[in-house]
């Protein structure tokens, strides 16, 4: 079993949780990949939520993760779940409409 360290919302002060700080400062403090982590919730069994959340935005780039309407796409390209990439698709499909 892997026992390497993982970050874990859970670990961080409150102040420094996505969801409290969008709560008590608004979403535009909110960095896009702690908006993200909001969206998905939850990590996978190798990463946390925020972890996930700096690759994807890493690897796919800030504003093209947010335009992807492929879901297939998202899910080989960042080894999402077919959850977590509907997910993302959604949210953004929401936002245009």
């Amino acid at each position: 079993m892997d026992k390497s360290y993982r970050l874990r919302i859970r670990d961080l002060p409150e102040e420094e949780k996505p969801r409290e700080k969008m709560r008590k400062h608004g979403p535009a403090v909110l960095r896009n990949y702690e908006l993200m982590a909001v969206i998905l919730g939850k990590g996978t069994r190798k990463e946390g939520v925020l972890e996930l959340s700096q690759r994807i935005m890493s690897q796919y780039g800030n504003q093209a993760v947010f335009s992807e309407g492929d879901v297939e796409k998202l899910e080989k390209a960042l080894g999402l779940s077919p959850v977590q990439a509907c997910q993302v698709v959604a949210i953004f499909e929401l936002g245009k409409r």
